[in-house]
This record gives structure tokens, sequence and C-alpha cells, in this order.
């Protein structure tokens, strides 16, 4: 019992040494001290001193009790008392939340002040702050999207059979008489379509631009007049042709730099052609910039590049029914325009008589005797490929009268053009994958053997002399372009390639095929379309396959620049696409 008391009194002199010692105020004992105060309120009610007694009473009635019982045994649990809490460091915690909250308001009232001195809140308002979100506006319901055409009809066909079975009847079907008759019928169509022809003859100049106002052709006189007017301004320079210039004699970096410096604007592009462009020429003069433009549909369209009216710088004219496959201005009178078409005719336009002249049509009208191109030997004399594999001589001055037939390939001759230095050569291409060099001398033989036959994997769509004819350019669909070495012409051994270039010829069927074409007075560099997107390019190639140079706008050239020209003499470029736009970079 002694030591019991003992103990009890010594942890009540402790707890009184802790009510005396005061301890420093912080931010963390202010807390703890909170805490200590809820927990005492919580806690239910501790034993006092004065209860003594009591315990000392139940004490001896628990021994009292264990020498009757020695078995029963008492679990004493052990009784958590709270850490003791001074009224002094509560009052001093709630005084020092006070001061801490003045001081929190003094502050922000200090920077409001600073705020207001620098001004920051005027200049908030003159730039304007942050956007609100409306949350109140309401979401505009998506539009519905157009249901398929093809879909419909295939729905609306079902629903009709099922409606026919119910009541009965057979669904009506064709009997196979019916499906050949028609099938034959809509194929006589599309190659009376393709094959159809001009009027033989001479053919008057007529423009066939319709009026802005009225969608419908204006009458013969009307047209004849719009193109007199036209050409009445270009009248003057149609003869001239211009000299040789520095881009023939500067080294491959100061073209470079030339070609570096063209650019495209919104002046330079002109809608010249009604459907996708299929070849295209410039004018070789220098005083005016004339650009020919063939296409899909057998129009002509003519483009005055400097001229300033929108209205007068294009015409249109149609000297055939079916797409132009080549245009070319005459190399030894510039002031006429031959066009070679797929409906199997030649003519030559002449602008300052305003006529066609026909100096040539296939006497068989077919799908596989259409002209695909042609390439002039010499004033008079012109050369003339075919789909049926052969290649015909004309002289121009007797039109209509072959001077001789050349059976060159089995297939379809996609291009043709004579040796630039040594006229008794020229080169052919085929779909089959031939490039052939003749002898123009041994093409009298029933079965003429070509000097060089360059097997190719796959078709091609050209092959072109340099303008010395010292190298050879070919394009094919195995997606190369290949340049051969035909400066020892001719020779015991094939030329040497000189350069295979990977690139995409794959233009698809809405796309005009690329043709790979030499600049006209250099031999080191070819310009060719490009399949490649952002952007969208013209690519100029060394001999080498080193890149050159990459004609692109960003802006302006948005589609496939597969057909292209240059300028004979001029450090201008011109590129056609599918809709019937020539783009000129100057």
């Amino acid at each position: 019992m002694r030591e019991r008391e003992d103990r009890r009194k010594g942890r009540d002199e402790s707890v009184g040494d802790n009510e005396e010692t005061e301890t420093p105020i912080t931010v963390s004992s202010r807390l703890r001290a909170r805490k200590q105060v809820s927990y005492v309120q919580n806690e239910p009610e501790i034993e006092s001193d004065n209860d003594d007694t009591d315990k000392d009473t139940k004490d001896d009635e628990w021994k009292a009790d264990e020498a009757e019982s020695p078995s029963r045994t008492r679990r004493k649990l052990p009784v958590k008392r709270p850490p003791s809490v001074s009224s002094t460091s509560v009052d001093a915690s709630s005084d020092e939340d006070d001061d801490y909250m003045k001081m929190r308001q003094n502050n922000i009232k200090e920077r409001l002040e600073l705020v207001k001195s620098l001004g920051i809140v005027e200049l908030k308002e003159e730039l304007g702050g942050p956007s609100k979100k409306k949350t109140n506006q309401k979401k505009k319901p998506p539009t519905p999207r157009e249901k398929s055409k093809r879909l419909k009809t295939i729905v609306d066909d079902k629903i009709a059979r099922e409606a026919r079975r119910k009541l009965g009847k057979p669904s009506p079907k064709k009997s196979r008489s019916d499906i050949v008759h028609s099938t034959l019928e809509n194929l006589r169509v599309t190659i009376a379509k393709a094959t159809s022809r001009k009027p033989s003859g001479p053919l008057p100049m007529l423009s066939l631009k319709t009026s802005r106002e009225e969608n419908t052709e204006d009458d013969p006189d009307d047209a004849a007049s719009k193109c007199a007017d036209f050409v009445s301004l270009l009248r003057p320079f149609l003869v001239h042709r211009g000299d040789e210039s520095q881009l023939s004699t500067c080294s491959l970096d100061t073209f470079k730099k030339i070609v570096s410096r063209l650019s495209i604007t919104e002046e330079m592009i002109a809608k010249t052609n009604t459907a996708r462009i299929t070849s295209m020429a410039f004018h070789p003069g220098e005083e005016k910039v004339l650009v020919a433009s063939g296409s899909t549909s057998g129009d002509l369209g003519l483009w005055d590049v400097y001229n300033p009216d929108e209205e007068k710088c294009v015409e249109v004219l149609g000297p055939h029914t079916s797409q132009v496959n080549c245009t070319s201005f005459d190399r030894c009178n510039p002031a006429k325009i031959i066009t070679t078409s797929l409906d199997g005719t030649v003519r030559r336009g002449d602008l300052l008589k305003l006529v066609f002249d026909e100096i040539w049509a296939h006497e068989q009208n077919g799908p596989n005797f259409h002209a695909t191109w042609h390439d002039q030997v010499d004033p008079n004399t012109l050369m003339v490929a075919h789909g049926t594999g052969r290649v015909v001589v004309i002289d121009c001055r007797k039109p209509m009268s072959p001077v001789g037939w050349f059976h060159c390939h089995e297939r379809s001759v996609r291009t043709v053009q004579k040796h630039p230095q040594e006229n008794k050569f020229f080169v052919t291409s085929s779909r089959l994958g031939q490039v052939r060099i003749w002898d123009w001398r041994m093409m009298d033989k029933e079965k003429p053997e070509p000097v060089w036959d360059l097997v190719h994997p796959k078709g091609l769509s050209s092959a072109f002399f340099s303008c010395k004819g010292n190298l050879l350019l070919t394009t094919c669909n195995d997606d190369r372009l290949r340049v051969y070495h035909t400066a020892l012409l001719p020779g015991a051994s094939k030329p040497k390639v000189v350069t295979n270039i990977k690139h995409d010829n794959h233009t698809g069927p809405w796309t005009s095929a690329f043709k790979a074409m030499w600049h006209p007075q250099r031999e080191d560099v070819f310009m060719v379309g490009s399949m490649e997107k952002n952007p969208r390019k013209l690519q100029i190639y060394g001999i080498h396959g080193q890149p050159v140079y990459n004609l692109t706008s960003n802006e302006h050239l948005l589609t496939i620049p597969a057909v292209h020209a240059w300028h004979p003499t001029l450090p201008l470029i011109a590129a056609g696409n599918a809709s019937g736009r020539v783009h000129v970079f100057r």
C-alpha cells in the first residue's frame, strides 16, 4: 500500500512541474496544444487523489476475494493518460492566432497597394483580360452525315426485292443476250467518243471560251473575233526567236543560283484548259512570253503570261476531239503550233492566218491507231509515232501523203526524237520496255535492226536525247530515271549507264505520266515532276543523280506538277496540273 501511494505522489508531482514549465509558443506548439485540448475534452473523467480511500477499500476487497478463491485472477488494463495542458499555453496560442491573421491581412493590403501603384490593373484592362468561357452556351448539334447514294440504292433495291417476294412477283432478270448487247453498246459509244474527229481539212481558229454572264457558247463570228483580238496583241512578236543566253554557258553552281530565285505569284497562275493538261510548250520568243498547253479534252490553251488583263490573257482553241499528246512550236517558224492527238490526227496551227491545217490523219480510225508523239526533222518533215508500234514520216508540203512507214516496236510507241546533231539517227521508246536507236539509212529493209536496243524492266513513258546528243534520258515505270552515254554513236558496244535514280513514276489514271526532260541548252541538268507531298515540287537533277534544286511553293503549288516545260532562253519554267491550270516560275 505504501509503495503504491509513493508512486502516485510521484506522478502528481511530475504533473505539477509540467504545469509550471512554460514552453516557447510556435506554430507547431500551437497546433499540438489544440489537439491536446480536444483530446482532453473527449476523454472520460480521470480519477483524482480524493478517491484514494475508495481505491484502498477496493484493493482490500480484492485481496479478500483472492484469498477465498485463489484461482481467480484480476486483469488490470493500462489507463491512457493524455498529456497535461496548461491554460496559459492555450490562451497564448489563441493570441498568436489573432496576431497571425492580423499580419496576414496587413500583407495582403500592402501588396494590393503595391499593384495599384505600379498600374498593373489599368494595363490589364487595356490589354483585355482573359476571355471567360461561356458556360451557358449550348452546343450546336452535329450536322448529320450525308448517306452514300450507292448504299441507298442497294438498300432500296433490297427493299423492292423483298416487297416483290411477299407479293409473289418474280424480280425482273436480264437475259444473257441483253447483258451482252448493253455491254457492246456502251463499248461502241466509248470508242466512238474517243476516236471521233474534227472535219478533215483546214479549221478556223475559234474561241471556246464561254461568256461569263451566259453559260452558252458564242456564235462562230464572235468566237473568231475573240481569237483575232487575242492574237492581234501577239502578232508583232510571234516570228521572233530568242538568242542563246547565259544559261547555256554558265557553271552548274551559277545555274543553281539562277533557278533558286524563281518563284510563283498569284499572277503567274492561270486556268488555260478545260481538263487535265497532257502537253506543254513555251514560245521561243523573249519579247512576249506565250505558253501553249494541250489537254485530255482535245483543246489547246494559249496564255499571254505578262498580259495584266485576266479576261484577255487566255484563249482556248479546239483543234482536236481527244487528248493532245504532244504540243510544240515550229522550230523554223515560231508562229505555228504543231499538235498530235489521240484521235489519230496531226494539225499545224498558223497564228498569223488563224487556221489549223491538217497535215496527217491515219486512214483507220480506231483505238490502236492513235498518234502519240511527233518530232520535227526539218522545216518540212515530221516524224509521228503511233499506237500500232510504227513511225510515219510526213512531208508537210503534201498533207496526208506519208513518205515512209517504219516498224519499230510490236506495241505502242510512246515517244520519237531525232538526234540533235546527226539527223540520220533517231530514238523511240515503247510500252514493252524497249528503247531503240535507229539508223535512218537502214529503215528501208523489211526487218530493220536497231543500232542499239536498251531493254528496261517495264514500260517506258519517254526517252530523249540531250541538246547535243551525248546523253540519253529515259523514264521507266519501274520507278527509275536512267541516263546513258551516247556520245560514241554508233558503236560496237552498248552505251553505259551514267545515272540510275530511284524516282516514283506511278502517277495513276488521273494524273498525266511523268516525262523527264533535258534543259534545251544544257546537258548536265534535267527536270521531272514529283509525287511527293508537303510540299509539292518540281525536281531538277544533275546527270550524276545529285538533286540540284526543288521548285516549290507552299501557298500556290498545291497539286502534282506532272507536265512541265523549260523556256528555251529565259529562266522560266511552266508546270501544268490535272485541273487545267498552268503555274509559271519566274
